[in-house]
């Protein structure tokens, strides 16, 4: 049970890091810090910083549509 909850904070932790721009190196010490080991590699937060930006990055472009469809229609 104790490793499912360092896993999910870890994983949110990767995922809100990568959110907020953080870099891998900063991540790891904030790991160290809650004395949690990393579970992931440099080039896989690489990888998941690149697929989160890109999916963030379209989802704001749709929203920008749907505000900007919205305020000529009013």
């Amino acid at each position: 049970m104790q490793n499912t909850r360092h896993r999910e904070i870890i994983i949110r932790l990767e995922i809100d890091g990568i959110l907020c721009g953080l870099r891998h190196g900063s991540v790891m010490k904030f790991l160290g810090t809650l004395s949690l080991p990393p579970s992931f590699q440099e080039l896989r937060y690489g990888e998941a910083q690149q697929f989160i930006l890109n999916h963030v990055t379209k989802a704001q472009e749709e929203l920008m549509t749907v505000a900007v469809e919205e305020a000529i229609a009013d």
